[in-house]
Formats: structure tokens, sequence, C-alpha cells
């Protein structure tokens, strides 16, 4: 009975958050994230232009609720981080929710949710957005990761690119990849290069980033309009 309190509270804030994306677009670009709502946090991390939730075919567990939790990212013990929880429903399809996790915007919504949620202390948060971003990351997170903690760099390397919409012979690898297992907050990183001979991979020339990666018979595919991801004339990836 509580845990379904809860679970009808956060779809609340959710189906809140929805309605604040469609009333006040681009709330990323009209204040600091010092001043962005849990609502409007939730949007940036989860139905953003750094943000997509893919369903996909197949009961992996119900439905997917994400929550915030004290621990770190990459290489960083006392940062904010997401994890997820289940929920319940999903029958036939299952939600992943895929985000740029090197994006400045996607990493202030994440250290704005642990501050509002009293997860860490402002010393950890400004260390994690602190944090130099070398590569490009993408996570992946969603209700069952198993799929994912069974796959290793050298499994996912021939199948994982990020493309160009424009560029058809642009192919960028996959560097690095980190399991749930691996991580502190149990999501999949995905790590590319930010350069190739001393130039950005991906620019805006390119109209749209797409991912791609195959595990097993679960295929990914996420598009990103990368004129959106401009904040103060940069692309933030």
């Amino acid at each position: 009975m509580r845990s379904t309190s809860v679970l009808r509270s956060v779809f609340a804030i959710l189906a809140a958050g929805l309605w604040v994306a469609i009333l006040a677009k681009d709330f990323w670009q009209e204040k600091p994230f010092t001043q962005w709502s849990e609502s409007e946090a939730l949007i940036l991390v989860s139905n953003s232009p750094w943000a997509k939730t893919l369903n996909v075919p197949g009961d992996y567990g119900g439905a997917f609720v994400p929550r915030f939790v004290s621990g770190g990212g990459p290489g960083a013990s006392q940062a904010p981080s997401l994890s997820t929880t289940q929920g319940h429903g999903g029958e036939n399809s299952t939600p992943l929710y895929i985000r740029w996790y090197s994006s400045t915007k996607t990493r202030q919504a994440i250290a704005r949710l642990s501050v509002l949620r009293k997860l860490s202390s402002e010393e950890a948060v400004q260390r994690f957005l602190e944090q130099p971003m070398p590569d490009l990351l993408l996570a992946i997170s969603g209700p069952v990761m198993e799929p994912f903690e069974k796959k290793s760099l050298q499994d996912l390397k021939p199948v994982t690119f990020l493309l160009s919409r424009n560029d058809k012979n642009k192919k960028i690898e996959l560097k690095d990849y980190q399991s749930p297992k691996q991580t502190q907050d149990g999501s999949a990183l995905y790590i590319f290069p930010r350069l190739l001979n001393d130039a950005p991979c991906l620019g805006l020339a390119d109209d749209e980033a797409i991912f791609v990666s195959e595990l097993g018979k679960l295929k990914i595919r996420a598009v990103f309009k990368l004129a959106r991801m401009v904040v103060d004339g940069k692309l933030d990836m």
C-alpha cells in the first residue's frame, strides 16, 4: 500500500512535469539550474534534447520510475547520480532512458535533484559539476539492466556507434564501456571520443546524432537533434 502511494506520487510529479514542458518550453535557457523545480529537472533527464525515453519490445519487469541517489558517476565517489527502481505495468514493452551524461545540462539536472532531495552536500555537488568531460558519455538506465550487465566492450564495439544524419560516412566507434555492475548508480555507460584528429567528432553540420547499439535481440536507436542541444552558442554534449 505504501509503495503504491509512492509510485502514484512519482507519476504525478512526472505528469506535472510534462505540462511544465508544454507551457514553459526551454526552461533551461530561461533560468539558471539552481532555480529549476524538481519537475523541470526530471524532464531534462528523461524527455529533453539531451534525453530520450525508448519503449523497446518485450516484458522486462514493469514500468520504470527514476529516482536519484547519492553515489558516484565515473571517477566520483561523492557525486550525485541517477538510479532506477521498478514499478507496475508494461506488459509488452519496457522503457529505457538514454541521456547525454557528459552534457553540462544533464549533470546540472542531476545535481539539482540531488540538492532538492537532500541526497548530497553542496560541496559534493560542486565537485561533480566541475569534473572534466574529455569524452562523450551516454548513460542508459531502466527497470531491468541484466542484458547490459552481460555485455563487455568487446561485445558492443562491433555493433555500437554514433552516426551522423548528414554525413553517411561518419561512424564514431565505441571507445569504452562500463556495465551497470561497474557504475555506482547501476546505469550502463557508453563512452565515445569527443575529438578525432583534434576536431570535434560531431557538430551542427551533422544535423542529428544517432546512437545505435545491439544487445542480442534488443535493438537500440536514439536520435538527438543537435541544434536543440546548443546552449549559449555552444553545442552541449
